[in-house]
């Protein structure tokens, strides 16, 4: 199974390297801005659990846990730990996802 850094080109930069001399994978080049709904996202209210099992969630609703960084750059936030309980974030449908990353890989 292929997993989003699959479809990130690599960095380009040369601090941006593994200790063997790798690239790491360019977060930046994730063409986000292209995503697009076909239908309303679930909003969904954030308990603590969720914060601290983020993976838990992504299985419960998409049957997989690799959209966790996805999911949470359509909500415009960085990572799991600037969440709060209470917060409230969009859930897209799994279609959606898959969509984008079909049509981004190609």
């Amino acid at each position: 199974m292929r997993s989003r850094y699959d479809f990130m080109k690599p960095a380009k930069h040369p601090d941006n390297r593994t200790k063997a001399g790798n690239p790491y994978a360019d977060v930046m080049s994730f063409e986000i801005e292209n995503f697009e709904y076909t239908r309303q996202p679930e909003r969904h209210e954030v308990e603590r659990r969720d914060i601290e099992r983020f993976d838990l969630l992504m299985f419960k609703k998409y049957n997989l846990a690799v959209y966790d960084d996805i999911v949470l750059w359509l909500n415009n936030v960085p990572s799991v730990h600037f969440l709060e309980p209470g917060d409230e974030i969009l859930l897209p449908v799994r279609s959606d996802l898959d969509r984008f990353y079909t049509r981004f890989s190609d």
